[in-house]
């Protein structure tokens, strides 16, 4: 009994780690370029061949229920959405944009940038976007951003926007501000094209996400449930065990 108490434990705790998921994924639907999270968890068969694999052949060192691997994130190309602002940039493709912040480079999707006061490209909170020759910046009254990322102001070309892709599965991490960071060289992805007037929605689909928090609070539920029923099955028999 108490190890069914610590399955549906286990399961009520994960089920909390997955609405934290899609809290963040709902409050983001609207966040340009962001890219949903999803809870990613072990089953108990895998839990077991790794488990077996690894020379842990004693039961008491393996682990019951499933096992949460963390959360994903789900690199996939959202929609297109026209602004008309030169300054806003969408990669239809593969690839990431390249900020330069005080910690070093990271890697957006997210390209409604903004001039400083010097005339650099940098993202919202300040990081300056980063071309083949360092931090673009921009002086002059037009500016055209052609489809290969080419930046012309006033008609002559003064830098090349510097997109990377990394290798799959992604291993990269969120680090706040819509960035990514990542511990693997990046390379230059084939056949993208950049969209000047243009941004990249989220990922998010408010929808499927409302749909799956009901699924996760019903099976948190239904674990809660549970424990408070062997909860009160455990006080009877330790109400009745001395009466016998």
């Amino acid at each position: 009994m108490l190890k069914i108490a610590g399955l549906l434990a286990q399961s009520a705790v994960s089920q909390m780690l997955r609405l934290d998921d899609i809290s963040n994924n709902l409050a983001n639907a609207n966040t340009v370029g962001y890219k949903r999270d999803e809870t990613v968890f072990s089953s108990f068969g895998s839990v077991l061949a790794q488990a077996v694999s690894g020379g842990e052949v004693f039961v008491k060192n393996i682990p019951y229920g499933v096992r949460i691997d963390g959360n994903h994130t789900i690199i996939k190309q959202a929609e297109l959405r026209r602004t008309d602002n030169p300054l806003d940039l969408a990669i239809s493709g593969k690839g990431f944009f390249v900020v330069q912040t005080p910690s070093g480079e990271k890697y957006t999707r997210a390209g409604n940038f903004v001039l400083d006061r010097e005339g650099y490209l940098t993202t919202p909170e300040g990081n300056r976007v980063l071309g083949l020759n360092g931090p673009i910046q921009i002086k002059g009254s037009s500016v055209v951003i052609n489809y290969l990322g080419e930046v012309l102001v006033d008609g002559e070309m003064v830098d090349r926007l510097r997109i990377v892709d990394f290798p799959k599965p992604y291993r990269l991490r969120k680090e706040g501000a819509n960035l990514f960071v990542s511990e693997e060289s990046g390379f230059e992805p084939k056949n993208y094209r950049i969209y000047q007037g243009y941004l990249e929605d989220s990922s998010v689909n408010p929808v499927q996400e409302m749909v799956n928090m009901i699924v996760a609070h019903r099976a948190y539920e239904a674990s809660a449930n549970g424990i408070r029923l062997i909860d009160e099955l455990l006080g009877r028999v330790l109400a009745e065990v001395p009466r016998l």
